[in-house]
């Protein structure tokens, strides 16, 4: 006679805990150097390099109950320090894809939201830096539908910090919507 003790597997399944702490991440970091040979009457014959731009990421997973995914980004271009991409992001199970917040760029494009080592050159084309947004810190909900295909974006953000390039108006708040 069993007096309510489960035995074997349903008991052993039982004692372990039904939610595990886990952290999963990257870190990386790129360089951009300007270089070149010079060679001629008017200039400094030799080499020259010089550090165009750094920076250093980490991103990756962490949870307990739920799962939280993050990055932070640092990035050092002309003696300055920038805070470039800095996000808490969740996958609710209702309403929503992602729900975003931290100072990050706004949904704008793909090839604004591109990442810089995948592009030929280290600036962005002339028209996609006058018209995109810098990072600014806000809230973010994003989501697919699958019928009709598409996919949507609504960014809340605040004042972001001064750009090299791009629109970095000094309005104090700004909504996005893409669809």
């Amino acid at each position: 006679l069993d007096a309510g003790k489960e035995s074997g597997a349903e008991a052993q399944q039982e004692a372990e805990p039904r939610h595990r702490f886990h952290l999963k991440g990257r870190v990386g970091g790129s360089l951009y150097l300007d270089g070149g040979l010079l060679r001629g009457s008017a200039l400094d014959n030799g080499l020259r390099a010089a550090i165009r731009r750094a920076r250093l990421y980490t991103s990756g997973e962490i949870g307990y109950w739920f799962t939280t995914e993050y990055k932070f980004e640092f990035s050092l271009e002309r003696k300055r320090i920038f805070l470039n991409d800095f996000y808490f992001r969740w996958r609710p199970d209702r309403w929503v894809d992602t729900v975003k917040i931290g100072y990050f760029d706004p949904p704008m494009s793909l090839q604004a939201l591109g990442s810089s080592s995948a592009r030929g050159l280290m600036e962005s084309a002339a028209p996609v830096a006058a018209f995109a947004p810098g990072f600014r810190a806000g809230l973010q909900a994003a989501g697919i539908v699958a019928d009709p295909s598409l996919t949507w974006a609504l960014d809340f953000a605040s004042l972001g910090q001064e750009q090299t390039v791009g629109n970095a108006s000094t309005d104090p708040l700004r909504f996005v919507g893409r669809l």
